[in-house]
């Protein structure tokens, strides 16, 4: 089926851009004055893309011809018709061999209209703070330590495996924490790090206590951080990253044990671990204070940036009225729907898109309702009639009104994409 410019016109998507005069980090700053922020409304009717120049931002048809487009414009996003729906798409350039793909965040900023029910967190996000980026790297939901998956920590490789058929040879072997001597099914002895000779071995137990002191998790489940310079999963004498997990015989036990559903973001910096249990249905504070769950010492990041809650078995993040915004990146293109409203970033721009219902749409609508059999004549040649097309014949009303014999794609802006 084809969709034509009428069926286009079903759907407008209004737009208000806002622009920081200042170029800091590709930041945003909602906080600004108004004299530094410049705001553009527009109407987009057609596939378009976004550019801007200076602090001017504009909408280009992409059916224009490539010489009369702003080519020296930065572009920021793209709105594409297909199949009858709108759908924003990141803009991309360059050559085959230097494909350039534009960087679009979703806002989560609380206090906008589209962000205050906050952002589902799903591993594998991209999500952001001021200029601070964090992958969601894992999502425990449930809190039993039998069915709880072990954290992944980097630089640990395999798993510490335990030979039950050895623990008779391990008989006079000493743990170098308790010094005390012998391993069995319920504490076995294991070899967790490069350390050799009297220092070699370790009890389960202990070393499970040796590491939840190393974090903080004497009193209970408390957030943490795993890497960096301070790795508190390393060997003090070695320096050799502990594994994740431990296998004895067809059981794989985590060495650290969550009693909570937990979090872990990874820094795209650092690619320090930040482990964030959700404690008695509690929210993980964000920021840079000090009363903060996770600290990020960054000027970008205000003092309570965000809060990640657990609500009906799935993390929600929410942002906390932040000055630069709490974000989650775009990979993928979103359809944008009747009613719905959100808000994206890209650099130093926010849109607010704003889907809605075009004004010829309930004139549209007339023209598909279904005519009984005591209908008119008139009403009769209506049905015949497309929709894709204009009423033909001078004098003809739909809805009471006098339709001329013009094409509806006069009526339908093309040019630009806004009006």
């Amino acid at each position: 089926m084809q969709f034509g410019p009428a069926l286009k016109a079903n759907l407008t998507i209004e737009v208000v851009a806002r622009t920081w005069a200042r170029e800091t980090h590709n930041l945003f700053d909602f906080e600004a004055k108004e004299s530094t922020i410049t705001s553009q409304t527009f109407t987009i009717r057609d596939s378009v893309t976004c550019e801007r120049v200076d602090n001017e931002v504009s909408a280009v048809s992409n059916s224009t011809p490539s010489e009369c487009s702003r080519s020296e414009g930065e572009k920021l996003i793209q709105v594409e018709w297909r199949h009858g729906k709108a759908w924003l798409n990141r803009p991309r350039w360059g050559s085959v061999d230097d494909r350039r793909i534009q960087r679009c965040w979703q806002l989560i900023r609380n206090g906008d209209a589209t962000g205050n029910a906050g952002h589902r967190l799903a591993e594998n996000d991209i999500i952001k703070f001021g200029r601070s980026q964090f992958r969601v790297r894992q999502l425990c939901v449930k809190a039993e330590a039998a069915t709880q998956p072990a954290i992944q920590f980097d630089g640990a490789c395999g798993v510490c495996k335990v030979d039950p058929t050895e623990f008779d040879e391990l008989a006079d072997e000493r743990c170098r924490i308790c010094l005390t001597e012998g391993s069995s099914a319920e504490d076995p002895l294991l070899a967790p790090c490069q350390c050799k000779g009297s220092i070699q071995y370790v009890h389960l137990g202990c070393l499970k206590h040796w590491v939840r002191d190393r974090l903080g998790l004497s009193n209970g489940d408390a957030a943490f951080v795993v890497g960096g310079n301070s790795n508190s999963m390393t060997c003090e004498l070695c320096k050799t990253t502990y594994q994740s997990s431990v296998q004895m015989g067809k059981t794989i036990l985590p060495l650290v044990e969550i009693n909570s559903p937990f979090a872990v973001l990874e820094s795209c910096s650092d690619h320090r671990l930040h482990v964030l249990p959700i404690v008695d249905g509690k929210s993980v504070r964000i920021g840079r204070g000090h009363e903060c769950n996770m600290n990020i010492h960054d000027t970008s990041i205000s003092r309570v940036q965000a809060t990640i809650e657990f609500v009906d078995g799935v993390f929600v993040l929410k942002d906390q009225g932040s000055r630069f915004g709490t974000y989650a990146k775009i990979t993928k293109s979103l359809m944008l729907e009747v009613g719905q409203q959100f808000s994206v970033q890209v650099g130093r721009t926010v849109f607010q898109l704003s889907a809605k219902k075009a004004t010829r749409t309930a004139e549209l609508e007339s023209l598909q309702q279904p005519v009984s059999p005591e209908a008119s004549l008139q009403g009769d040649e209506a049905l015949d009639t497309d929709i894709t097309e204009s009423p033909r014949g001078s004098g003809r009303s739909v809805n009471g009104k006098e339709q001329s014999s013009t094409s509806q794609d006069e009526f339908v802006s093309c040019e630009g994409g806004a009006a």
